[in-house]
């Protein structure tokens, strides 16, 4: 289970994602100690992967602009 802090945030930034990369999205996927099991709060981060398809050069710097 994902820590009580990112499930509070991740709707936010699940939209976000989803607005900047639309279709292009495949998919959000945590992974590291959270996913591990032996998160440690305040120690520890939670880690996500957003892999997108694209044949846009600039995304990139789009994509900077929202996390």
């Amino acid at each position: 289970m994902l820590p009580e802090g990112t499930r509070h945030v991740l709707p936010d930034l699940l939209e976000e994602i989803r607005s900047a990369l639309g279709d292009q999205l495949v998919g959000v996927y945590p992974y590291g100690s959270a996913v591990a099991g032996d998160f440690a709060a305040g120690h520890c981060v939670t880690r996500l992967a957003a892999p997108f398809e694209t044949r846009d050069a600039g995304m990139g710097s789009e994509l900077a602009a929202v996390w």
